[in-house]
């Protein structure tokens, strides 16, 4: 288990999740910020390019039966002996769409991210058995589900603003205030609060459920435009609240 800033740190260090937000302008950085318009919602860049555009590309690209990412990482890994199917099927959670009971990975590219495959498959051909995988899963899952999260609050941004300004033309026109509200939550989920800390992320290849959760808030909000704005409102802390108090956050400051 890690922090979200941990792991982004160690992102820094050697990275098989980046986010594509280069190709819509060299000044977007390789990060998710919940202050970066570009990072929450459907726009497109003076270039052209969309974020729905990046989006549906990495779709394709993460595609276990659409593209040849997958393929090639399996390749790698049956090269290594004694391989078992269980590892492999950990991977192909972690780096593919189209997988059932996981949605992780579809969540990380809503996010604007993609799989660095160069980077995996290069440590990957490293490996001499099936020990030498354990520290890569662990930085890719951590990695995964980090931006897993920041997927599934981009999809919370963008819902909840449809249905309080239904529709905003542009991001300009979103709610001021119903942003802060959920970059609060952003905010105190990743980095803690002065009550409580921050959520725990695994790094590990056994699953984590608080993003695909955070992800049905935003279904049931979505579900429930028509409703008046305080409504939505209160479905988004009501069952936001209930949600990250229900999963795994650490409750100490100081990690």
């Amino acid at each position: 288990m890690s922090t979200y800033t941990r792991i982004e740190q160690r992102r820094a260090e050697r990275q098989y999740v980046y986010y594509e937000f280069f190709r819509m302008s060299p000044e977007f950085d390789n990060a998710w910020r919940p202050t970066a318009a570009w990072c929450k919602y459907w726009i497109t860049a003076n270039n052209g390019v969309s974020r729905r555009q990046i989006f549906d590309e990495a779709l394709i690209a993460r595609d276990q039966y659409r593209s040849n990412n997958w393929q090639n990482i399996e390749m790698a890994l049956n090269r290594i002996p004694g391989i078992s199917k269980t590892t492999i099927n950990h991977f192909k959670k972690l780096v593919s769409v189209n997988v059932r009971d996981d949605i992780n990975c579809k969540l990380a590219l809503y996010a604007g991210a993609n799989i660095y495959d160069a980077a995996l498959l290069e440590d990957i051909s490293k490996c001499r058995s099936e020990a030498d995988l354990s520290p890569i899963l662990q930085r890719l899952s951590g990695q995964v589900y980090s931006a897993a999260l920041n997927g599934a609050f981009a999809k919370l941004y963008t819902v909840v603003n449809l249905a309080i300004v239904n529709p905003p033309v542009d991001y300009t026109c979103v709610n001021k205030d119903i942003e802060d509200r959920i970059t609060s939550y952003y905010n105190a989920l990743m980095f803690g609060g002065k009550n409580s800390g921050c959520v725990d992320i695994p790094e590990n290849p056994n699953g984590f459920t608080l993003p695909s959760e955070i992800y049905k808030v935003a279904l049931e909000i979505e579900k429930q435009r028509d409703l008046p704005p305080h409504e939505i409102i209160k479905i988004l802390d009501t069952s936001l609240k209930k949600t990250i108090n229900h999963n795994s956050v650490i409750r100490t400051n100081g990690r």
